[in-house]
């Protein structure tokens, strides 16, 4: 008996230092998944045991199983939680190439846990019981207990689900993916593509200039939380009801760059992809703008912002060299203050007749949302209660340190030659909708809503506009070329510059995925949202005119296969 206690204490201990490494390392480990993390160790510990004994009589072979399942559990883990994605094998077979940013980026953890994982196991199996056959009915009858009772369903992961996830086959999400890759083929052949150069550019087109902001509530845009971001917004348009087409930072990119849905499956640097689709910064080239991207915020190794840069023609991508080597430099990239200084510093020096620029920052604003014990006295919520008001401090730090950003682009650019487009990567859920306070795996609208302030230059008649019908990130793409007289209309994307001219609301239909859950997908057609959950197979509705915060759903298809045929009209 003093055996078999100790041979499961040592298991478990294996487990909590895992843990403990694990949380160490990772900045974004959500609180509610520890749960979640020790039901997983309890299936380990149980497979553990049924290995031993099924292989006691081959003691090598019985080491080596034991130890390789331990030390893929320690790298899957490792990702998953890092990531901040699911225990997914849907997802995870099509990114199998990101599991060198582990083994490079958390080589030191991985040696130590798989050094401990070794020696638990030769001591493990040095000490172990000889355990009647009786007992593993028991463990059998344990795992089965676990699995269905101890499992927080919440959160619908674990490694049985990890196994579920392999057998993926739902209609509706591969038919979706298909219209993806054809959409990806249509660029891929409009690669080609070169417009004429337009001579007569107007002034307020020979700079655009898009400064991406991190994690953005667009529920928590008001003047107490966004004050520089709705004086910016007052020169020009402001958009009310405006949509991410994912929750994802790397998928925001395809999405504002080259105005393509995301795919649950790929993205586009992983698949090589984005060295032959046709998006904003390789069409602007062709129109002799001299293209920049300023990257100071998320991590390059995990967006992987250099290789992704360069494939869709960004001439230029600035990050650490246009930095001294002196500057504070956070885990998600430096501080908006000190790089909006030195980017429109670089800006002042090589700008040319014509130029685009991306300028993209992050860390103030995002997760784990600190507000530095020097700001405190300057936040809105010194004493904040709830999530909803310590990111509502750290948004009104992001708000303040845009200030520097647009005091910048009016010093640079006094004749008022450039459009500027500021807007979030994504939102950040607050639990504004019930039960969804930073659950990123969720598709209610908070976690997509986020704003989009407008300015052309010094155009008058655009001035002060407020729209409140429904854009989203796609549709960024179209309306700079709409602008420049190229028509670039796709079926989930529209310029949004009919309305501002003509008043003409053009056909809005928005699509949206959950990335992390992989089982959302979104479509908004004027003011009705559609929401497909592959989990129970239905699709279930709003009318976001009068119910925006999602308390009085429709059933508008029931199964499968009556949800594929309703959203054909959408994705056909």
């Amino acid at each position: 008996m003093i055996n078999k206690i100790i041979t499961i204490l040592l298991l478990f201990i294996f487990a909590f230092i895992n843990l403990f490494f694990i949380t160490l390392k990772s900045n974004n480990y959500p609180e509610n998944n520890i749960t979640l993390e020790l039901y997983n160790f309890l299936q380990i510990i149980t497979i553990d045991l049924l290995i031993l004994y099924a292989l006691k009589k081959i003691k090598i072979l019985a080491i080596l199983f034991v130890a390789l399942i331990n030390n893929l559990y320690i790298v899957f883990d490792i990702y998953f939680v890092t990531t901040a994605n699911k225990l997914d094998f849907f997802y995870f077979k099509k990114n199998i190439g990101q599991i060198s940013y582990i083994t490079e980026h958390f080589q030191y953890i991985l040696i130590t846990l798989i050094f401990i994982s070794l020696i638990n196991t030769w001591v493990v199996y040095k000490i172990r019981p000889k355990f009647k056959f009786k007992f593993y009915y028991l463990i059998i009858f344990f795992i089965i207990i676990t699995t269905l009772v101890v499992q927080p369903k919440k959160y619908d992961n674990g490694l049985l689900y990890f196994i579920k996830t392999s057998r993926h086959n739902d209609s509706v999400i591969s038919y979706y993916e298909n219209t993806y890759d054809k959409i990806i083929k249509k660029s891929i052949i409009n690669n080609n593509l070169s417009p004429k150069i337009n001579t007569t550019t107007p002034e307020y087109l020979e700079n655009i200039i898009i400064i991406h902001l991190e994690s953005l509530n667009g529920f928590l845009v008001n003047e107490k939380h966004t004050p520089t971001l709705l004086e910016i917004a007052s020169n020009g348009v402001l958009f009310k009801n405006y949509y991410s087409n994912s929750v994802q930072t790397k998928s925001a990119y395809e999405n504002i760059l080259c105005s393509l849905p995301n795919s649950f499956e790929n993205n586009l640097v992983d698949t090589g992809l984005d060295k032959n689709i046709l998006c904003l910064p390789r069409l602007l080239s062709k129109l002799d703008y001299s293209t920049y991207w300023f990257k100071g915020g998320s991590r390059l190794e995990i967006t992987k912002a250099n290789d992704f840069s360069s494939n869709i023609g960004f001439q230029e991508l600035h990050n650490d060299d246009i930095m001294d080597p002196d500057e504070p430099k956070y885990s998600w990239g430096y501080r908006e203050d000190v790089f909006f200084e030195k980017a429109f510093n670089y800006i002042a020096k090589e700008k040319q007749a014509k130029n685009f620029f991306y300028i993209d920052v992050g860390t103030t604003n995002h997760y784990p949302f600190i507000t530095p014990e020097e700001l405190k006295n300057t936040v809105p919520y010194q004493a904040p209660e709830n999530n909803k008001e310590i990111m509502s401090n750290t948004i009104f730090l992001q708000d303040m340190y845009l200030k520097i950003a647009w005091d910048k682009i009016n010093e640079l650019f006094p004749e008022k030659n450039y459009t500027l487009f500021v807007l979030s990567d994504n939102s950040w859920p607050v639990g504004i909708q019930s039960d969804n306070s930073f659950v990123q795996k969720n598709a209610f609208e908070e976690n997509f809503r986020t704003p989009l302030a407008v300015v052309f230059g010094g155009q008058e008649e655009y001035k002060g506009k407020l729209i409140e019908n429904r854009y989203s990130h796609m549709d960024i793409m179209p309306t700079i070329l709409d602008l420049l007289d190229i028509d670039a209309q796709n079926k989930f994307a529209t310029s949004f510059l009919p309305e501002l001219e003509y008043g003409k609301i053009p056909n809005r239909r928005i699509i949206m995925t959950q990335p992390y859950s992989k089982k959302y997908i979104n479509v908004i057609d004027g003011n009705m949202k559609y929401q497909y959950n592959s989990t129970d197979k239905n699709i279930i509705s709003y009318n976001l005119e009068n119910d925006d915060m999602e308390i009085n759903p429709s059933m508008s298809s029931t199964g499968e296969k009556e949800s594929l045929e309703f959203l054909y009209k959408f994705l056909d």
